[in-house]
């Protein structure tokens, strides 16, 4: 019987030895798994830090591209860093408006005109000397906001957009045809837009009980 409990009590502390070992192993495991995780997000954080840098350069790059780039005109010593203002100066300072044939539509900002007289008028209101807005993308000016709104809607969005609804037409020549007949009216005191003239009055009635009502739409008259 005490040899047979030797014998039992010596496998018991054989057991409990392994035991010990495995735990040790686990732990060592465990340390090794918590040291690659730590190791992990320090490597995941400088990737990101990277990758910022890395986005800044581009920026830094872009920007200085755009600086770089010069649209000069070919008739005078005009420059300028972006086409559409090439455009713009090419179209007022060396286009004539006496031989074309009327009514004809302003390339600016869709506007029409019955006669020569009336689009030299108009003009000057995309000049900057008479300008309230000008564009942060180009060198386009204007006198109105709803001009403004219109060819950012149709040049500068990452979709294009009529600057007067706000709908988000197919392409540019849907958008043109849109700019033709797209007419709204605003409420002058809080800036909801209503296709239809009565929901408009509805709404002043209801939300204000007196306001302006503007007429918001690409033509002559408009005086948005």
């Amino acid at each position: 019987n005490d040899t047979a409990l030797k014998k039992l009590e010596a496998k018991i502390d054989e057991t409990n030895l392994k035991v010990d070992n495995l735990e040790k192993v686990i732990d060592a495991k465990d340390k090794m798994i918590n040291n690659l995780l730590e190791k992990m997000e320090k490597n995941s954080a400088e990737v990101q830090k990277i990758n910022e840098k890395i986005k800044n350069v581009e920026k830094q790059n872009e920007i200085k591209k755009k600086a770089e780039k010069t649209f000069k005109c070919s008739q005078c010593s005009f420059e300028t860093n972006f086409k559409q203002g090439l455009r713009i100066h090419t179209a007022k300072k060396h286009t004539s408006t006496e031989n074309e044939s009327y009514p004809k539509v302003c390339e600016f900002c869709e506007e029409s005109f019955d006669n020569v007289n009336e689009m030299k008028r108009h003009l000057k209101s995309h000049s900057y000397k008479e300008a309230n807005y000008k564009c942060e993308d180009c060198d386009f000016v204007s006198k109105h906001t709803l001009i403004m709104e219109v060819h950012m809607g149709k040049l500068h969005l990452d979709k294009l957009e009529c600057g007067i609804c706000e709908i988000e037409p197919k392409d540019i020549e849907a958008l043109e045809t849109h700019l033709h007949t797209c007419e709204i009216f605003q409420c002058h005191q809080c800036g909801k837009k209503c296709k239809l003239l009565q929901d408009v009055k509805k709404h002043i009635k209801e939300e204000h009980k007196a306001a302006t009502i503007l007429h918001l739409k690409m033509d002559r008259d408009n005086s948005a």
